[in-house]
């Protein structure tokens, strides 16, 4: 069904031009030309549009959008009255079936998929908006099977596609229907307890209805859409995810501009404030991300989007995750989501419009693309690969492809009710210009890339549809550059592939910018001739797509004498005609090097498998096969556009080539029977008179000896002629007929050969002649419709230079199709009475005893019949029969689809019916098979394969359709001209489209009605699907499954019969003996079918009662095959594509009367083919379908309890039990109790044997506790009761502990955390505080049976042994399967059984036994959540019994069980309101630090010691906080009250410089949650007025930490001054008293904390970076000069990292600007050094921001340039390399004037200082100020590893002139010179030319070592 949808979305594009990308391949060139053959046949040719009368006379209404080809086939005004008819049909069935509640009936709805992909939309608009309102409705329906929701929403999405055929005035559809569908199949709470199953592509198929319906949304659904999902947006929680993807997919955002304060602005300012305001990449940015870019490109003009852009850009340049700097620092971001697509639409849609027509200045989206293409220039080398890879390349070509489409939609799409873009906003001549620059030098980059080629191709594509001036130049240069050299091939190959892409562009002869491209296309093709290499495959194949590319728009004619009878000729013109003259020379070099490769071939062949082998299973392999398909495609192509005379040259060529060479059959000869072939299609005429009689009479020679009809080998020159003659008779049947006798004696000769090889290519020649005297196929493939006769002497109005690359409308197609003439279907019948009919009296003679047959001879004569009918299968009608209806159902289902491809009929002489009376001889030929030679598998192989031929084959397969399908799309993708107003497609694929058109047809055929013989068929079919031997089950079982594919529900007839081969033996044996163990497994494999197919999982009831049973009881096996089967792949099959079936199906009355509208309506044309259901046939159908249900409710109770059954026999294999508890899992459903045999069952095999029927049962019970859920009212929250403007009563406090009843149920719970915190939903919805749930009295029988389980002690006993096994050691964890069992049970049952599990869990929670504390964790988790309505009593209890659990689980953790126990912290929770549980947040919340929190809550007490005393280990303390924070964060933003005194019990007990470092972990994790919420994402007003204030904390911390600042400028201060060789290796430590070191540890400590906090903030938190955190910056990158304590360098380095990859918002930045500019005057060279480091980060990470403001570029700039002359030589190297990295990405611009203050710099003269000692030195300060110029100067250079810019050359010889300075500026510029060496080395071919030659000579002389001559 997808696959269809997918075609129909195809068939109704072929009108328009979307996007496209270039992918074609040789498969794809294959189909362009695989049916070539030449004009000069005679073929009728179809009549022209102008001479129809108009549609709406002939059909009867205005269609919508029809498939126009189906008018230009020859069969067409047939097509007109089939398509008419078909339409009556599926509107009176379809409509019948709606209405009488027919679920087969709806069968229907498939037809009308066939319908639109037959004939489009073609039916009037009336009829288009019923089917539309019709279908929605019934998507509706309740009960309806999601498979079928799936298909409608198929079909509705294409109805609605078009939308210019519709408008909003057409149709409103309502959103709420659909959004109820999809919250409750989508976000079913059933699907993950396995009570719904829910077919693989139902999703996908609903996202696509959902975006094809909401642009017909009602004005006001904007505003009700957001009322439902306004209170879920809440950042901090995972709703928010379901409400952004909610509001992405049903926002409508097309409204007209009249209603956009109806639609996009009432949200707009909303969800980009929150979009803005989080900064960490949550999980639902990227729906918000695809909404703003649908947004932008629906409403283009009507809003300003430059305010956003540089925060746009910036996210999108930190999605690449680009690492950079010079250690290469990547930080791994969330950006995983940051969808391409996504991205190019917004980015395409902010261009143009608003800014007076300057594109380049800053502020516009042009601008910045330019900037970010240039930043990730270097990205897109060959040699820089990395993560980044992949979304770089998918920006490359996309954009491009997405500026097309919007170009084609302002300036060609046909005006539609849909809003235009305002031509202020229009893209302008100077726009397109910006953007291709843009671009184009980056394409260039990434076109030799590993991975890009195909990308880069792609975009050259787009690009040169946009300016083929500026892009056809510089890749022609490329692939000039490498067909000079041998050395690359994978440079030619890229440049072959992007020189095909600009192929249009280049041939193009109406653009007067770029007429000198065609100059190029014959020296190409001319030296392209050296890519047919055999050695080199991927060349090889590049090289035919190139050929055959430029072939295909080129005519191939000698025009050279134009330039003496035209005067009119351009000098272009006047070139070209000259040029022309090398065509036929370019054919014959073709040939020349297409034969080298068909003798390479064959030598090749020889050695490898030997010359004289006859190995009949010899296949070609792999490279053999893509070479047979290019040269095919290419030949194929040259020959059809080359004139008569270049055609007589070729042929005469190839007839020498042929005619004296002899070739074995399997390789080279197959390839040179290919170019025979290709001259056949080209022209036949010519052809067949110079080869046929020459090898017809070949082959009668050398069989002129009967002795050679007995030789089991031939001489390859027999087999080879015969070869020649099977590809050659492919070609118009008409051109045949004066071989007939020839071909007939040559036939008469060989079909009796002994030789295997030699009667198969008998049998083909009998194949081909039939197939080209029967089929109907196009000829004349050229690309231009003129015949070659019109140019004449070139002299009048056509010139073949001038037809190049040229269009046609379908309308001057001027198509000839090959229509079976008498003569040749007299000549076919002659063929099929003399061998087909032979072949079958041979049969019946065989049979009867009359004639022997060998196996061999059996064999050749079932070839001989397979080609036959294969050959005419075209003219050879269906046998008569009555339809066998295989379903119920109370409206006629279709039987055929087509009935008519233009094809004539042939039968036998006597009449008969051709197929029937083969199928009839063969049945009994099987029959005699099977009793006298079963293992003849070949011949029962063969007789499978005609039976499939008869059945299904029309002329053309289905595999072969698709094939030549999606190759035909490729190339049209590839050659296309999607900036037109009309389609500008060429004339080849136009016809070839029209082939495809009618083999459609052909396809749809096949779907036949079912008679009885069909039905006999099947039973041979399954017969031999059981057989004894592997390779006659395999085909006829693949035959069997296209039966079952293509009738619905056939797979019912052969049931009884594979059921039987189940059952155990007569004697009651229950193995499988060795004689049946074949048909067992053939039986399986039958029944296991194929995906969508399988008896295991049809959509009927009465079919899994039948099958699931006997597949339970079925005999068991030990073969490892048979066990495999059945553990992996059936089971397998069952768990993955089973969904759940309906029970009954009900359509709502709404949906009645809008089907009963279709006989209503008076205009509506055609009338429906039958009448209006009556009232008693629709009372009729409703007891029908409430005995249907009925029956499908006896038919699941029964086959449950035969399971049940099955599994409670003691004698039930043990393999069987498992399959049987897997298919009785399955049967849990969501809207059906599971009956009380099961329930038992399930919760008795709890306790079972097996570890695999326990996982089963575990996780069934969940859903069984889910069926027992018991319904808790809700009702509206009063105003009264709790104000819905404040959310702070919602906050979590521990002071409020609930300790009577009263107080419990004054409280009003709300569970999920989301509600409140942005605003309530109206109204408010809260439950019914619930009495006790401890009463027996309203259990009903399953819920006694499972209570009554878990109160037997003996059963939880063994229960929770089992549950405390280990599985994998090491690996277990926390099972959520299992706590949904504990949580069922508590739910149900309340805290009634707890007692019984008290003792185990305190045993397991005293014990250090890891898989039993997670036994206990997993069942304290269920309880727990399971309370939800519980009475305040059972809580108390709970409270009773678990408290002092708790308080032991908190001072017994292990390293094994903490993860478990965090998880049962957090699961306890989640979704749950903590008010309830306060008394566990106090034992959590009491001292986590201290002695474990035995005596109450944190304490308000005052310690005077500087640290703090542990009484615990440091692993507890940590596990202790894990569980606290596990907690604490479900709660999310109502737990502000909890975080600050949490907070304030960190800092009154000093918690916050801990010793230990895994404690200062957790509590700098923890620090992030505290903080979190000091944050202004949009919300209610009061949310954050309990969170913890950051900067009040900041300000306490920081005077701690001066210490640590102190005793670093002490040591500075005992260095003396600083200097260039002193300074940074005296310990911070000396000098120190022991209290004064113990100080600076705690401060070191508090550090090394809030670095935890800082890391954690930055990564994880909304507000990543607030300028708050800025404010630790200085001592960070003070610390970086610490030498004692490597722990601290390292944490303090991460976050200096961490900070500068932070996304910042302008207040941060600006702080850390300031922070910057004070680091830069620091006295510690480290910091300064650091902050150089800090400084590119952070530009790189924030660069779209920060060049937005030219201040903070100015601020930047300075301090590099300053730091640049700082007196320590690593302060000034940190600094080149971020200079180098802000060159690069052009946040800093390189300039004369920086370039001269550079070099002014460093030709200052050095002055000389004396020294103390008399000595004298350069004076430091000048040294400092020329080496910061010279490392300006190499920044320079290093900022373009892959480029030389035109200043480049000048600096290089000016550094050459300072290689002599005084040190280090030597060494500096010898690195330099080195990397320059080093990222240059690969493309110095190309960057040398940037030289001078003066120039080059200095620089050769710096790279080339001097020890090289020594």
């Amino acid at each position: 069904m997808d696959q269809a949808i997918d075609i129909i979305d195809m068939l109704m594009d072929s009108n328009n031009d979307e996007n496209a990308s270039l992918s074609s391949t040789d498969s794809a060139v294959d189909s362009l030309t695989a049916l070539n053959i030449n004009k000069d046949s005679d073929g009728q040719q179809s009549q022209p549009l102008s001479s129809s009368p108009p549609r709406s006379s002939r059909l009867g209404f205005e269609p919508q959008k029809e498939i126009i080809f189906n008018r230009y086939l020859p069969y067409s005004e047939q097509i007109d009255a089939e398509s008419v008819e078909f339409l009556a049909r599926i509107k009176a069935n379809f409509s019948r079936a709606v209405v009488l509640n027919d679920r087969y009936g709806l069968q229907w709805i498939t037809d009308l998929t066939k319908y639109l992909r037959l004939y489009g939309l073609c039916f009037s608009k009336s009829d288009h908006l019923f089917f539309i309102r019709t279908l929605y409705e019934l998507i509706q329906t309740d009960g309806l099977e999601l498979q079928l929701v799936a298909q409608f929403s198929n079909v509705l999405t294409v109805l609605l596609k078009k939308r210019e055929l519709i408008s909003r005035e057409d149709l409103t559809l309502e959103w709420r229907p659909l959004y109820r569908l999809y919250e409750r199949t989508l976000y079913s709470k059933y699907e993950s307890l396995g009570m719904l199953f829910i077919p693989d592509n139902y999703e996908n198929s609903l996202k696509s209805l959902v975006r094809a319906s909401r642009v017909y949304f009602s004005v006001a659904s904007t505003a009700e859409m957001l009322d439902e999902w306004r209170p879920a947006l809440c950042p901090f929680d995972t709703e928010m995810i379901k409400a952004a993807a909610y509001m992405e997919l049903f926002l409508p955002t097309s409204l007209p501009p009249e209603h956009h304060d109806q639609g996009f602005r009432l949200w707009f300012d909303e969800l980009m404030s929150i979009w803005t305001a989080a900064q960490n990449t949550p999980a639902w940015e990227q729906s918000f991300i695809s909404l703003f870019a649908r947004m932008a490109n629906d409403t283009i003009g009507y809003l300003d989007w430059r305010p956003y852009i540089p925060s746009i850009f910036t996210h999108l340049i930190r999605s690449f995750n680009l690492a950079g700097g010079p250690t290469k620092v990547s930080i791994m971001r969330g950006y995983n989501v940051f969808h391409i697509n996504s991205v190019v639409l917004w980015l395409v849609a902010m261009l143009g419009g608003g800014t007076g027509g300057d594109q380049q200045s800053d502020n516009t989206c042009q601008s910045h693309i330019t900037k970010l293409f240039k930043a990730c220039e270097s990205y897109y080398h060959p040699s820089n690969t990395g993560k980044w890879n992949l979304k770089l390349q998918q920006l490359l070509f996309k954009l491009p492809a997405t500026f097309v489409a919007r170009l084609h939609r302002e300036r060609f799409k046909r005006p539609s009710w849909r809003t235009p873009i305002p031509e202020s906003h229009r893209l302008t001549e100077s726009d397109i210009d910006s953007f291709v620059q843009s671009l184009t030098n980056v394409v260039m980059i990434a076109m030799f890339s590993r991975w890009g080629s195909i990308e880069s191709a792609t975009a050259f594509q787009s690009l040169s549809l946009l300016r083929p001036e500026l892009v056809c130049p510089p890749v022609l240069d490329k692939l000039y550059s490498a067909l000079e050299t041998l050395t690359e091939p994978h440079r030619l190959s890229a440049s072959m592939q992007c020189v095909v892409s600009i192929a249009r562009a280049l041939v193009a002869s109406d653009n007067p910018k770029y007429s000198d491209g065609r100059l190029h296309v014959l020296p190409l093709l001319l030296n392209s001739l050296d890519g047919l290499d055999v050695n080199d495959m991927r060349k090889c194949m590049v090289t035919f797509q190139f050929i055959a590319t430029f072939v295909t728009l080129v005519p191939l004619i000698d025009c050279s004498a134009a330039v003496d009878t035209r005067t009119d000729l351009t000098d272009t013109e006047s070139q070209l005609c000259l040029a022309s003259v090398e065509c036929e020379d370019f054919v014959l070099q073709f040939m020349d090097r297409c034969f080298v490769l068909i003798e390479n071939s064959q030598s090749l062949d020889q050695s490898s498998r030997g010359l004289d082998r006859q190995d009949n299973d010899v296949r070609m392999n792999t490279e053999e096969g893509i070479i047979e398909v290019g040269l095919a495609s290419t030949f194929g192509s040259i020959l059809q556009q080359s004139s008569p005379q270049i055609f007589k040259s070729a042929l005469d060529k190839l007839y020498q080539f042929i005619s004296t060479h002899i070739f074995e059959t399997k390789v080279a000869g197959k390839f040179a029977a290919i170019l025979v072939r290709s001259c056949s299609k080209a022209n036949a005429e010519l052809s067949l008179s110079r080869f046929l009689p020459h090898f017809c009479r070949l082959v009668l020679t050398l069989t002129e000896n009967d002795e050679i009809l007995s030789e089991e080998f031939l001489d390859h020159e027999l087999l080879f002629a015969m070869q020649i003659i099977s590809e050659l008779v492919r070609c118009d049947g008409r051109q045949l007929l004066p071989y007939a006798d020839l071909i007939v004696k040559v036939v008469d000769r060989t079909v009796r050969l002994k030789c295997r090889k030699g009667y198969l290519l008998a049998s083909a020649i009998i194949k081909h002649v039939l197939k080209s005297s029967t089929l109907l196929f196009a000829i004349d493939f050229k690309s231009i419709a003129k015949d070659w006769s019109s140019y004449g002497k070139f002299d009048g109005n056509d010139l073949p230079i001038r037809d190049w690359g040229c269009t046609v409308d379908i309308k001057d197609l001027s198509c000839r199709w090959h229509e079976s003439t008498t003569e040749e279907l007299a000549f076919a019948q002659r063929l099929l009475d003399r061998y087909l009919s032979a072949e079958l009296s041979a049969l019946t003679e065989w049979m009867a005893g009359q004639r022997p047959l060998s196996r061999e001879d059996l064999q050749r004569s079932l070839l001989v019949i397979l080609d036959c009918i294969t050959g005419a299968a075209s003219a050879l009608p269906l046998w008569d029969g009555d339809n066998i209806c295989l379903r119920e159902s109370l409206v006629p289902l279709n039987t055929s689809v087509v009935d008519n491809v233009g094809a004539k009929v042939l039968t036998f002489s006597d009449g008969s019916n051709v197929r029937q009376t083969v199928l009839k001889t063969l049945r009994s030929a099987l029959t005699h098979i099977i009793d006298n030679c079963e293992d003849d598998t070949k011949s029962l192989c063969r007789l499978i394969r005609i039976y499939h031929q008869m059945m299904f084959f029309w002329g053309i397969s289905k595999q072969d359709f698709d094939t030549r399908w999606k190759g035909f799309h490729m190339v049209k993708k590839s050659l296309e001209n999607r900036l037109s107003r009309k389609k500008h497609t060429i004339r080849a694929l136009t016809v070839d489209r029209l082939m495809l058109q009618h083999e459609m047809r052909v396809t749809y055929k096949s779907l036949t009605k079912f008679t009885e013989l069909h039905q006999q068929l099947m039973s041979d079919l399954v017969q031999l699907a059981t057989s004894h031997y592997s390779e006659v089950r395999c085909q006829a079982q693949e035959t069997l499954f296209t039966c079952f594919r293509s009738f619905q529900r056939s797979y019912r007839l052969p049931l009884p019969k594979l059921l039987a081969n189940l059952s155990p033996a007569a004697d009651g044996s229950s193995g499988v003996d060795d004689d049946n163990h074949e048909q067992f497994k053939g039986t399986l494999y039958v029944i296991l079918g194929r995906k969508g197919n399988s008896l295991l999982t049809a959509a009927d009831w009465s079919t899994l009662r039948a099958v699931w049973p006997a597949l339970v009881n079925a005999r068991h096996s030990e073969k490892p095959s048979i066990i495999r089967l059945l553990d992996l792949e059936i089971t397998g099959h069952l768990r993955k594509y089973f969904d759940t079936l309906s029970m009954s199906t009900t359509v709502s009355d709404q949906c009645v009367e809008q089907a009963r509208k279709v006989w209503s309506d008076d205009d509506c044309s055609p009338r429906p083919a039958g009448q209006c259901p009556t009232d008693t046939e629709i009372a009729s159908a409703r007891q029908l379908a409430a005995n249907r249900h009925r029956d499908n409710l006896k038919q699941y109770h029964e086959l449950v309890d035969q399971l049940v059954t099955s599994m409670n026999t003691s004698d039930l294999h043990w393999r069987y039990y498992q399959l049987s508890a897997v298919m009785l899992s399955m049967l849990i459903r969501h809207d059906l109790p599971l009956p009380d045999s099961a329930v038992d069952l399930f919760t008795k095999n709890l306790i079972h044997d097996t570890l695999y029927i326990r996982k089963i049962s575990i996780a069934s019970f969940g859903a069984i506790m889910r069926q027992m859920k018991r319904p808790h009212p809700k009702h509206p929250m009063l105003a009264s009761t709790q104000p819905i403007d404040n959310n702070q009563w919602l906050q979590t406090d521990l002071s409020l502990s609930l300790t009577t009843e009263a107080e419990f149920r004054s409280f009003v719970f709300v569970d999920k955390p989301h509600i409140g915190f942005y605003c309530f939903p109206k109204p408010l919805m809260v439950y019914d505080i619930n009495p006790s749930q401890s009463e027996l009295k309203s259990m009903n029988k399953s819920e006694k049976i499972v209570f009554n389980y878990f109160s037997d002690q003996s059963f939880l006993d063994r229960l929770l042994t089992f549950l405390s096994l280990e599985e994998n050691k090491g690996k277990d964890k926390f099972s959520s399967k299992r706590f949904q069992l504990w949580k069922g049970v508590f739910r149900q049952f309340g805290a009634q059984n707890l007692d019984l599990l008290m003792p185990r869990i305190t045993e397991s929670v005293n014990g250090l036994q890891e898989s039993a504390h997670r036994c206990s964790a997993e069942i304290i988790a269920g309880c727990l959540r399971g309370s939800k309505h519980w009475s305040f009593g059972d809580l108390q209890t709970a409270r009773t019994r678990l408290e002092p659990i708790v308080r032991q689980v908190y001072s017994n953790i292990t390293t094994e069980t903490l993860g478990d126990w965090g998880t049962c912290s957090a699961t306890i929770f989640e979704n749950r309101d903590a008010r309830r549980m306060v008394w566990l947040l106090d034992v959590l919340m009491a001292d986590p630090l201290g002695s474990g929190g035995v005596d109450g809550v944190v304490a308000n007490k005052t310690t005077t010691t500087t640290t703090t005393t542990t009484t615990v280990s440091s692993f507890l303390q940590a596990s202790r906080l894990y569980l606290l924070h596990g907690a604490v964060q479900q709660q999310e933003w109502r737990a502000m009250k909890l975080l600050d005194q949490l907070l304030g019990y960190l800092e009154r007990d000093n918690h916050l410089l801990h010793s230990y470092q895994n404690v200062r972990e957790r509590i700098g994790s923890l620090l992030s949650n505290v903080f979190m919420f000091d944050i202004r994402i949009p919300s209610l007003p009061s949310t954050y007025d309990l969170s913890p204030n950051r900067s009040a904390f900041v300000d306490r911390i920081l005077p701690r930490l001066e210490l640590l600042t102190k005793s670093v400028d002490t040591t500075n201060s005992t260095d003396g001054k600083r200097s260039e060789s002193g300074g940074g290796g005296v310990s911070v430590l000396n000098g120190f008293t022991d209290q004064q070191q113990q100080e600076r540890k705690d401060a070191a400590n508090l550090l090394k904390t809030i670095c935890k906090w800082i890391v954690g903030n930055v990564s994880r938190v909304a507000y990543s970076a607030p300028p708050e955190l800025f404010r630790f910056l200085p001592i960070l990158c003070l610390m970086q000069s610490e030498t004692s304590d490597e722990e601290l360098i390292r944490e303090t380095f991460v976050a200096i990292i961490m900070l500068s990859h932070a996304l910042l918002t302008p207040e941060s930045i600006q702080v850390a600007i300031d922070t910057s500019k004070q680091i830069t005057m620091a006295t510690n060279w480290h910091a300064r050094s650091a902050i150089a480091t800090f400084l590119q980060y952070m530009v790189s990470s924030n660069m779209f921001v920060l060049m937005a403001n030219p201040e903070w570029t100015r601020d930047i700039r300075r301090m590099i340039i300053n730091l640049l002359s700082d007196e320590r030589t690593e302060v000034r190297e940190s600094t080149a390399e971020t200079l180098s990295g802000l060159v690069h990405c052009e946040f800093i611009k390189i300039d004369g004037q920086l370039i001269r203050e550079f070099e002014l710099t460093a030709q200052r003269r050095l002055s000389k200082v004396r020294q103390s000692n008399g000595t004298s030195i350069v004076a430091p300060k000048e040294l400092y100020e020329r080496h910061g110029a010279i490392l300006g100067l190499c920044a320079c250079i290093n900022a373009f590893p892959y480029d030389v810019p035109d200043f480049m050359p000048d600096i290089l010889v000016f550094l050459s002139r300072h290689l002599s300075d005084p040190q280090p500026i030597p060494t500096t510029i010898k690195k330099t010179l080195s990397n320059f060496r080093r990222t240059h080395n690969d493309s110095w071919r190309d960057h040398k030319l940037k030289f001078t030659d003066d120039q080059l000579a200095v620089i050769t002389d710096l790279l080339v070592s001097p020890n090289y001559y020594a």
